[in-house]
């Protein structure tokens, strides 16, 4: 890093210790990596960030899980009868949506 700019550097002309090691656990870094961009820069491959959080499936399970054990099981037949329900009424223009 030369201040807040990446810079490409040869290893022989600098000291290993001064480098900056990837970590894709860290944001900022994650990000910064992938704005890298040749002809200035080689193209960066792999992992470039790594986040442990439940996935969208685990998440949407979840939700329904909690939704089942809060409320229980719903039934079809009961959105059948809910009074607030849409009668769609044909017109020669199109269709229109009416509350009943």
């Amino acid at each position: 890093m030369n201040g807040l700019t990446p810079q490409v550097v040869s290893l022989s002309e600098v000291d290993v210790a001064e480098l900056i090691v990837h970590d894709e656990h860290n944001e900022h870094l994650s990000y910064m990596l992938s704005r890298l961009n040749p002809p200035e820069f080689p193209v960066p491959m792999g992992v470039f960030r790594a986040v442990d959080r439940p996935t969208y499936a685990e998440s949407v399970i979840a939700q329904t899980t909690a939704a089942i054990e809060s409320k229980g099981r719903g039934k079809l037949e009961d959105l059948f009868d809910a009074p607030d329900k849409w009668t769609i009424v044909g017109s020669s223009n199109g269709s229109n949506g009416s509350k009943g």
